[in-house]
Formats: structure tokens, C-alpha cells, sequence
């Protein structure tokens, strides 16, 4: 009994299952030559599995049959199986790889390919509209390196349509997201490209404080724009910033790494007073 005449009757039992909607039962199938199988097998397999999968709406399968690939064969496989799915089954897939990279501990020659995941993931979730997966759009693009700011522009914005007197906080806490996330970068092209309002402009202090190290200052400027007062919320994000940027002075190439961000979310419908233009008196770092 030859190998390929073996191969050939295992995948045409999975195909009997799925037209029968069987849809597990070719998953164990699909999984089980996985296990056994050589590299350019399980490339064969997975890839025809998961697109069978996924035009079947069978998300969670797809996704689960896609990290046992992974898991074989590594990350970079994930590019060949983004390639053959639904949106839908790219979302799920993609939070449970991330969640596999995190389980494993992930090595640092992998960070990288991480990101470009989070961004990936981010932006198919900025094409929603509930609340609850803009904010999960909004965190994974602030972990997607850089050229994420004009997609968080997008689900920022949305995200904040319910509320639009509030929508000055919501690109605060988006600028914040992104310092909180070891993305100084994008948190000043994001000051620069959100919509002109005086929170901003008090952000754009906190980023001067940010890049020159001074701990003084980024005090100087909380206290006395009256941020807190405006989302007490804010004050956990701010205690963050001020613990992961101001041991190592001024910014040099790199940043401290991140701590993990607690996922804004919005603000009641209650409408806040209105915001004054932000008037701090000098101060030598702002000179």
C-alpha cells in the first residue's frame, strides 16, 4: 500500500464528512495526519483543511486546525493560511495564535511577526461597529508597531460616534493606549492627525515630557491641565505611563517595555462639561 494511495483515501474520508456536515470528525482526521505528517504534508493538508473550514463557516475549527499547523510548523506558516480564509475566520485565528505566542513565550525573533498579527487583527476589527470590538480593534493596533495610526483614526472615531461631545476623551485614552503600549511614535502622529481639540494639546505636552525624561514636567502638566478631573478613570493610565517612562531619562531609540494596558472603555452617556483651552504656566522643559 503506497503512502500517496493512503493519503489520498484519509482526505477523501474528510471530504465525505464534511459534505456530510460532520465537520469535527474531518477536523480529528485533518489533526491526526498533522501529528504524523512531514512538513510538506502538513502544508497540504492544513492549507486545503482550512479553507474547507472556513468557506464551511466553521470558524473555530478552521482556526483550531491553523494553530496545530502553526505549532508544527511555526509562525510564518500563518501568512500561507490567512491567504485561504474568511475574515471571520481570520479574527478568531488570529487571537488564538497570539494567545498560543503568548502560552509559549514567544521568542524576541518573533516579535515582530507578532505585531504585524496585532496590526492584521486590529484592522479586520476596525471594519466592526459594537463598542466592544472597536475597543479590542483599538488595543490590538497599539500593539501593531508602526502604520497603525490612520486605521485607530478610523475605529477611534466610530468608537466614539454614540458620544461626540465625548470624543475628545476617547482619542485621549487612544494616545495614552499608545504610550502604554511602547509606541511613542504613533501616540505623536496620532496627536498630530486626530481632530484639533485642547485635550490634545495638553497630550502633545505629555508626549514633550515622555521623549525629554522629565518626570517633573509630565507632574507639572497632570496637575495643572486638571486631566484627572476631567476622567478620573485616566488616572490609572497616567500612574502607568509615569512608572514605565521616567527611570531612564530622556528617550533614546528605545523605550521601557510595556506594561500590559488595561483596554479603555467608553465613557457613559452622561455628557461631560465642556473643556476649556488649556492654559499651563511655564515651565523651564517647555521652553
Amino acid at each position: 500500500m503506497d503512502r500517496p494511495a493512503k493519503r489520498g483515501r484519509l482526505m477523501e474520508r474528510a471530504d465525505e464528512h464534511m459534505a456530510r456536515g460532520e465537520y469535527y470528525d474531518a477536523l480529528m482526521l485533518y489533526k491526526g495526519q498533522v501529528a504524523r505528517g512531514t512538513a510538506q504534508k502538513v502544508t497540504d493538508i492544513c492549507t486545503d483543511g482550512v479553507e474547507k473550514l472556513s468557506t464551511a463557516e466553521q470558524d473555530t475549527l478552521a482556526a483550531e486546525l491553523g494553530v496545530c499547523a502553526v505549532e508544527k510548523l511555526g509562525l510564518p506558516f500563518t501568512d500561507v493560511l490567512l491567504r485561504v480564509m474568511r475574515d471571520a475566520t481570520k479574527v478568531v485565528f488570529l487571537k488564538d495564535i497570539l494567545a498560543w505566542a503568548r502560552s509559549h513565550q514567544s521568542p524576541s525573533h518573533d516579535l515582530q511577526v507578532l505585531q504585524v498579527f496585532h496590526k492584521t487583527l486590529g484592522t479586520l476589527l476596525s471594519k466592526e461597529t459594537t463598542p466592544d470590538l472597536l475597543s479590542q480593534a483599538q488595543y490590538h493596533l497599539s500593539q501593531g508597531g508602526r502604520g497603525t495610526c490612520d486605521t485607530m483614526l478610523v475605529a477611534a472615531s466610530k468608537w466614539s460616534a454614540p458620544h461626540p461631545s465625548e470624543a475628545p476623551l476617547f482619542h485621549v485614552r487612544t494616545f495614552l493606549l499608545y504610550l502604554l503600549s511602547s509606541n511613542p511614535a504613533e501616540a505623536t502622529l496620532y496627536v498630530a492627525k486626530a481632530p484639533a481639540s485642547p485635550l490634545m494639546v495638553i497630550c502633545a505636552f505629555l508626549y514633550t515630557a515622555v521623549h525629554k525624561g522629565s518626570l517633573d514636567l509630565f507632574k507639572h502638566i497632570v496637575d495643572k491641565s486638571g486631566l484627572l478631573s476631567k476622567d478620573a478613570k485616566l488616572g490609572k493610565s497616567l500612574a502607568a505611563i509615569e512608572s514605565m517612562y521616567f527611570n531612564a531619562g530622556p528617550m533614546v531609540g528605545s523605550v521601557p517595555a510595556a506594561v500590559s494596558p488595561t483596554v479603555p472603555t467608553p465613557a457613559p452617556a452622561a455628557s461631560p462639561a465642556p473643556v476649556a483651552a488649556p492654559s499651563l504656566p511655564s515651565h523651564p522643559d517647555l521652553d
